[in-house]
């Protein structure tokens, strides 16, 4: 049984613990919750913060829109994909970027992005790359609380141009929801 012991030891030391073992904290039993809590949809509403450094808000329009009911968003996540979608003033909803879309995650944190641009600098749209990043974590088993960054830069333009680059984050609560059409 000593031996048995010791061997086992050396394979732990050597390939480390096993991701899910059987006997588990409590708070090793939250944790494994997490792992799979990122499959389904989820919806919230996204505020901006009043205090956004770049933000082409003046203080008072960034503090307004602070408080006002937020943008909802919804994120689809499946084993194999990951979507994010808008929705629209008459209750629809439209997916984002789609096809762009990459999740990593680790135990209760993920990152949600995609990164688009049009690099062709020959048309009169082109040339600009946007990236957009929501990095999540669970609040709860049944809630995350989740920060948005965008940032574009429309790199053909001068620096001068009002809309040059465009940076700015909102933050919000989502929850699990059902996907209604």
């Amino acid at each position: 049984m000593k031996m048995a012991k010791t061997v086992l030891a050396g394979l732990l030391i050597l390939f480390g613990s096993p991701p899910f073992a059987t006997a588990q904290t409590n708070d090793e039993k939250r944790t494994v919750e997490f792992y799979n809590g990122w499959i389904g949809r989820w919806e919230g509403q996204l505020h901006p913060t009043s205090t956004q450094p770049f933000s082409p808000l003046s203080p008072e329009e960034a503090t307004e829109a602070a408080a006002s009911p937020g943008t909802p968003f919804a994120f689809s996540i499946t084993a194999d994909s990951a979507k994010v979608y808008t929705k629209a003033k008459d209750g629809s909803w439209s997916e984002v970027k789609a096809g762009n879309f990459h999740l990593l995650t680790a135990a209760t944190n993920a990152i949600l992005f995609a990164m688009t641009a049009d690099l062709n600098t020959s048309t009169k749209t082109g040339g600009w790359v946007e990236t957009w990043n929501f990095t999540i974590t669970h609040k709860e088993r049944d809630s995350l609380d989740v920060v948005w960054t965008r940032a574009v830069n429309n790199f053909t333009h001068s620096s001068d141009y009002n809309q040059k680059i465009e940076n700015g984050y909102d933050t919000g609560r989502f929850f699990p929801s059902v996907m209604v059409k």
